[in-house]
Parts: C-alpha cells; sequence; structure tokens
C-alpha cells in the first residue's frame, strides 16, 4: 500500500514557518471578514436575525486577536544577538 500523503521528515526554516503563519492569518482574517459581511447583510433584511448580532461581535474580536497574534503569534523566547561573538 502506498502512503496518503508523504510527511516532510526534516525540520522547516524559520523564515519559512512565519512566512506560512502569515500568509495563514492573513487567508483566516479574509475568509472571516467575508463571511462576517455576509451576516451583517443578512441580519439586516431578517429580523429574526438580530439577535445573533452580539455573538457575531465577539466572534469577530476573537479572529481578529487570532490573526495578529495577540494569543497564538506570541513569541515564546527572546532571541539576542550577543554584543560579543566568540570565535
Amino acid at each position: 500500500m502506498k502512503a496518503k500523503r508523504k510527511r516532510r521528515t526534516t525540520l522547516r526554516p524559520l523564515s519559512e514557518v512565519i512566512a506560512r503563519d502569515a500568509r495563514n492569518k492573513k487567508a483566516l482574517e479574509a475568509h472571516f471578514m467575508s463571511f462576517y459581511a455576509q451576516m451583517k447583510k443578512a441580519m439586516h433584511g431578517k429580523s429574526e436575525l438580530k439577535k445573533l448580532d452580539v455573538p457575531l461581535e465577539k466572534i469577530k474580536e476573537s479572529v481578529k486577536a487570532v490573526a495578529h497574534g495577540v494569543f497564538f503569534g506570541m513569541p515564546m523566547v527572546t532571541v539576542e544577538e550577543p554584543k560579543e561573538w566568540e570565535d
């Protein structure tokens, strides 16, 4: 049997991981804002959807926080360059 998908066994460079994370966060925000606009338009037209306004605003704040790194994008360690490198 063949494997369904191959997994990468080597570690990826940090710059590649950061770039991929930034792309994913931009995509998350773009998709959510599209959904948000559609929901606002639907709520405007139907009175029974008005009760969704408050939960939708809370979700919007959560998605924005995640997309901009308030919770998950915080660095766990600080990397500092030494003033004098040892040879």
